[in-house]
Protein backbone atom coordinates (compact mmCIF):
# COMPACT_ATOMS: atom_id res chain seq x y z
CA UNK A 1 0.00 0.00 0.00
CA UNK A 2 1.12 3.52 -0.60
CA UNK A 3 1.14 6.24 1.99
CA UNK A 4 -2.37 7.42 1.05
CA UNK A 5 -3.84 3.96 1.46
CA UNK A 6 -4.39 3.29 -2.26
CA UNK A 7 -3.36 0.03 -3.81
CA UNK A 8 -0.77 0.27 -6.53
CA UNK A 9 -0.35 -3.40 -7.35
CA UNK A 10 -3.70 -3.85 -9.17
CA UNK A 11 -4.47 -3.88 -12.87
CA UNK A 12 -4.10 -0.58 -14.77
CA UNK A 13 -7.77 -0.25 -15.73
CA UNK A 14 -7.53 2.86 -17.96
CA UNK A 15 -4.77 1.32 -20.05
CA UNK A 16 -6.64 -1.97 -20.41
CA UNK A 17 -9.87 -0.25 -21.40
CA UNK A 18 -7.96 1.89 -23.91
CA UNK A 19 -6.42 -1.26 -25.41
CA UNK A 20 -9.89 -2.79 -25.70
CA UNK A 21 -11.18 0.38 -27.35
CA UNK A 22 -8.26 0.28 -29.81
CA UNK A 23 -9.16 -3.29 -30.69
CA UNK A 24 -12.80 -2.31 -31.12
CA UNK A 25 -11.86 0.58 -33.42
CA UNK A 26 -9.63 -1.74 -35.44
CA UNK A 27 -12.48 -4.25 -35.79
CA UNK A 28 -14.90 -1.50 -36.85
CA UNK A 29 -12.38 -0.18 -39.37
CA UNK A 30 -11.96 -3.65 -40.85
CA UNK A 31 -15.73 -4.08 -41.01
CA UNK A 32 -16.08 -0.76 -42.85
CA UNK A 33 -13.34 -1.82 -45.26
CA UNK A 34 -15.16 -5.09 -45.84
CA UNK A 35 -18.38 -3.18 -46.46
CA UNK A 36 -16.64 -1.14 -49.13
CA UNK A 37 -15.25 -4.28 -50.72
CA UNK A 38 -18.69 -5.91 -50.58
CA UNK A 39 -20.28 -2.93 -52.29
CA UNK A 40 -17.88 -3.36 -55.21
CA UNK A 41 -18.70 -7.06 -55.40
CA UNK A 42 -15.22 -8.22 -54.38
CA UNK A 43 -16.62 -10.30 -51.53
CA UNK A 44 -18.85 -13.12 -52.68
CA UNK A 45 -22.49 -13.22 -51.74
CA UNK A 46 -23.09 -15.11 -48.50
CA UNK A 47 -19.54 -14.57 -47.24
CA UNK A 48 -20.19 -11.29 -45.47
CA UNK A 49 -20.90 -12.83 -42.06
CA UNK A 50 -17.71 -14.87 -42.18
CA UNK A 51 -15.66 -11.82 -43.16
CA UNK A 52 -17.18 -9.71 -40.38
CA UNK A 53 -16.48 -12.40 -37.79
CA UNK A 54 -12.89 -12.59 -39.03
CA UNK A 55 -12.55 -8.84 -38.61
CA UNK A 56 -14.04 -9.12 -35.13
CA UNK A 57 -11.56 -11.87 -34.27
CA UNK A 58 -8.57 -9.88 -35.53
CA UNK A 59 -9.63 -6.66 -33.82
CA UNK A 60 -10.16 -8.41 -30.51
CA UNK A 61 -6.82 -10.19 -30.83
CA UNK A 62 -5.09 -6.86 -31.44
CA UNK A 63 -6.75 -5.27 -28.42
CA UNK A 64 -5.91 -8.25 -26.20
CA UNK A 65 -2.32 -8.23 -27.45
CA UNK A 66 -1.99 -4.55 -26.60
CA UNK A 67 -3.45 -5.18 -23.16
CA UNK A 68 -1.06 -8.06 -22.50
CA UNK A 69 1.95 -5.98 -23.49
CA UNK A 70 2.65 -4.59 -20.05
CA UNK A 71 0.89 -7.19 -17.93
CA UNK A 72 3.25 -9.57 -16.24
CA UNK A 73 1.46 -12.32 -14.35
CA UNK A 74 -2.09 -11.12 -15.12
CA UNK A 75 -1.98 -11.54 -18.88
CA UNK A 76 -5.17 -13.59 -19.05
CA UNK A 77 -7.05 -11.06 -16.93
CA UNK A 78 -5.77 -8.20 -19.07
CA UNK A 79 -6.86 -9.97 -22.26
CA UNK A 80 -10.27 -10.71 -20.74
CA UNK A 81 -10.81 -7.06 -19.81
CA UNK A 82 -9.79 -5.85 -23.27
CA UNK A 83 -12.03 -8.47 -24.88
CA UNK A 84 -14.83 -7.44 -22.54
CA UNK A 85 -14.95 -4.02 -24.19
CA UNK A 86 -15.64 -5.63 -27.56
CA UNK A 87 -18.01 -8.12 -25.94
CA UNK A 88 -20.14 -5.34 -24.43
CA UNK A 89 -20.28 -3.63 -27.82
CA UNK A 90 -21.40 -6.84 -29.56
CA UNK A 91 -24.07 -7.47 -26.93
CA UNK A 92 -25.36 -3.90 -27.20
CA UNK A 93 -25.56 -4.21 -30.97
CA UNK A 94 -27.46 -7.47 -30.67
CA UNK A 95 -30.00 -5.74 -28.43
CA UNK A 96 -30.39 -2.69 -30.67
CA UNK A 97 -30.72 -4.37 -34.06
CA UNK A 98 -34.34 -5.19 -34.91
CA UNK A 99 -34.94 -8.90 -35.39
CA UNK A 100 -31.78 -9.83 -33.52
CA UNK A 101 -31.56 -10.90 -29.92
CA UNK A 102 -29.28 -12.22 -27.24
CA UNK A 103 -30.35 -15.81 -27.76
CA UNK A 104 -29.65 -16.17 -31.48
CA UNK A 105 -27.06 -18.30 -33.23
CA UNK A 106 -25.41 -15.28 -34.87
CA UNK A 107 -24.89 -13.65 -31.45
CA UNK A 108 -23.36 -16.85 -30.13
CA UNK A 109 -20.97 -16.99 -33.08
CA UNK A 110 -19.94 -13.37 -32.47
CA UNK A 111 -19.38 -14.06 -28.77
CA UNK A 112 -17.23 -17.07 -29.59
CA UNK A 113 -15.18 -14.96 -32.01
CA UNK A 114 -14.58 -12.35 -29.29
CA UNK A 115 -13.52 -15.01 -26.77
CA UNK A 116 -11.26 -16.70 -29.31
CA UNK A 117 -9.75 -13.34 -30.26
CA UNK A 118 -8.97 -12.58 -26.63
CA UNK A 119 -7.30 -15.96 -26.19
CA UNK A 120 -5.39 -15.54 -29.45
CA UNK A 121 -4.11 -12.10 -28.52
CA UNK A 122 -3.00 -13.36 -25.11
CA UNK A 123 -1.33 -16.46 -26.54
CA UNK A 124 0.52 -14.70 -29.35
CA UNK A 125 1.95 -12.02 -27.12
CA UNK A 126 5.41 -13.20 -26.13
CA UNK A 127 6.29 -13.27 -22.47
CA UNK A 128 9.14 -11.40 -20.93
CA UNK A 129 12.51 -12.75 -21.80
CA UNK A 130 14.77 -13.36 -18.91
CA UNK A 131 18.36 -12.38 -19.26
CA UNK A 132 20.89 -15.08 -18.81
CA UNK A 133 23.84 -14.36 -16.68
CA UNK A 134 27.13 -14.85 -18.32
CA UNK A 135 29.52 -17.06 -16.53
CA UNK A 136 32.94 -15.61 -16.24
Amino acid sequence: MSEKGMRTDGLPWPRLLAAGAAGLLCALGLILLLALLGADGLIGSGREGLAVRGALLLGTALGAGLACRGAGEGRAAAAAIAGGVVLVFVLLLSLLVPGAGLFRLATLKNLLCVIAGSALGCALRPGRRRRRRRRS
